[in-house]
């Protein structure tokens, strides 16, 4: 529902998510699996928030998400980049541009590792856009040099 913009009901199921990872009443899934979940659950929802213009909620979701990470600093991995370049590119729109970059951050740490993950490229796209809304374009080659580090048959360059 995030994807197709449609942010009532994609705050709806994140909430419904968070809700079951939080109260463990997740038999289906496994238990290490959990924390992952919540955060991006958080992120989800703080993304909703924000993009639906309640900023305080955002705020508090996203909270609840970097609460996540004070517990399990590896509970989430590339797949959550979409929502996290998303949640970025919104911050920034709101000018809340050092949460953008916190997050970007998170996101830019888990898509290096993965650079051919197809939400990397997300990732990659906000952090450059940040960079130059921030004056910072001299940042920019050396925020994507993790791409040259690739084997030289895999490299876009």
């Amino acid at each position: 529902h995030a994807r197709n913009h449609d942010y009532d009901r994609a705050s709806e199921y994140f909430q419904k998510c968070f809700d079951l990872v939080s109260g463990d009443k997740c038999v289906a899934v496994n238990k290490k699996s959990l924390p992952g979940i919540k955060f991006c659950a958080s992120a989800g929802l703080a993304l909703s928030h924000i993009r639906r213009g309640n900023m305080e909620a955002s705020l508090l979701s996203y909270r609840q998400m970097m609460m996540c990470l004070g517990e399990n600093k590896n509970c989430s991995d590339a797949n959550s980049g979409y929502l996290l370049a998303e949640l970025a590119s919104s911050y920034m729109n709101a000018s809340e541009i050092e949460r953008a970059e916190s997050v970007l951050q998170l996101a830019y740490r888990w898509c290096a590792q993965q650079p051919l993950h197809p939400e990397s490229q997300l990732v990659l796209g906000a952090y450059e856009n940040l960079l130059k809304a921030t004056d910072r374009h001299l940042e920019v080659a050396d925020m994507r040099r993790w791409i040259r580090l690739m084997p030289d048959e895999l490299s876009p360059l």
